[in-house]
């Protein structure tokens, strides 16, 4: 539910990842949205494909978190006309780090998301950053939280920030199901 209004839906994201290598690993994602926010026109349908990659520099010791970076490249694969895409590639660049301890953990991502504004769109580069928990009720299960914003996305436009409060189930290692809901911490952004 958007403080001005309306709703903003989201169908989690589909991604595939695959390791090639010994720490770096390639995958692809997709979103598909329903925004109906008041005084403006209804924005439904698949997002831009994103291209992704992510590779670790440090692995985890008893002292030492992990830490990776991350690059996420959308191909504007989605329809421009109805509101999806601006029709321009984006590029997001993130450092991760990550330290578990027993069945607890820590992450912080740090990044910067490069817009290919077009023309007389305003649209700025953002820095974008955030802080997550998780709690180990047992082993496969957890609760999390996470604190996160990124600077406005063009003139005139607010900076963001929110949290969410969720749970985490890995019914394999392989497949992990999340759930969450959270709310803006400024008088701009969705609530839930």
């Amino acid at each position: 539910r958007a403080h001005g209004g309306g709703r903003q839906q989201a169908v989690p994201t589909l991604t595939t990842a695959y390791g090639i290598i010994d720490n770096l690993e390639i995958g692809l994602g997709i979103q598909r949205i329903n925004h109906d926010q008041r005084g403006e026109a209804r924005v439904r349908g698949f997002e831009n494909l994103h291209l992704l990659t992510k590779f670790m520099v440090i692995q985890e010791t008893e002292v030492l978190p992990a830490a990776a970076f991350s690059l996420d490249v959308s191909v504007p694969t989605a329809n421009a006309a109805e509101g999806l895409s601006t029709g321009k590639s984006d590029q997001a660049f993130t450092f991760i780090m990550s330290k578990l301890h027993d069945l607890t953990g820590l992450d912080l991502n740090l990044g910067y998301l490069l817009v290919n504004s077009p023309r007389g769109a305003k649209l700025k580069n953002r820095l974008r950053g955030g802080i997550a928990a998780e709690y180990g009720i047992y082993p496969g299960t957890a609760l999390v939280g996470e604190v996160f914003g990124s600077s406005r996305a063009s003139k005139g436009d607010k900076n963001e920030a929110a949290f969410q409060l969720g749970a985490r189930y890995a019914l394999t290692p392989g497949l992990v199901f999340d759930a969450a809901a959270g709310r803006s911490l400024r008088s701009s952004g969705a609530s839930v």
